[in-house]
């Protein structure tokens, strides 16, 4: 899904969505549209932002194993297109071996230099 530093994409079936935003009750309805199977993936603290959206989502407190094997039982890797909207949970190495060409991390500011969830805060006040 990455060559040469672009995306593309031959096709895929599955989109999983890590992290929060307002956007997202936009993007399922889209992703409906497009028969594309959506699951958000959050953290505990970001859950009570999907209830007010009121959206299906599975609370991860830590991407691990345990989480591979969710997705393994919910998801064809090769089909799917994991995005992380600031996400609060870090992605540990051997979850990003298992999709290493297929995730794209959405941060609103420069990274790894503002990293964190004031980026865009600090970035004004600089």
């Amino acid at each position: 899904m990455i060559k040469d530093n672009y995306y593309f994409s031959n096709s895929f079936n599955n989109v999983v969505i890590f992290g929060y935003d307002e956007s997202f009750k936009e993007i399922e309805k889209i992703n409906k549209k497009l028969k594309l199977k959506t699951i958000f993936i959050t953290s505990k603290d970001q859950s009570k932002n999907f209830k007010k959206l009121g959206l299906n989502f599975y609370i991860f407190n830590e991407y691990d194993k345990k989480l591979l094997i969710f997705l393994d039982k919910k998801v064809n890797f090769k089909e799917t297109l994991f995005i992380c909207f600031g996400s609060r949970v870090i992605f540990k190495k051997e979850i990003i071996k298992k999709f290493p060409d297929c995730i794209i991390n959405w941060h609103n500011a420069r990274l790894p230099l503002d990293r964190g969830g004031a980026a865009l805060t600090f970035s004004i006040l600089r």
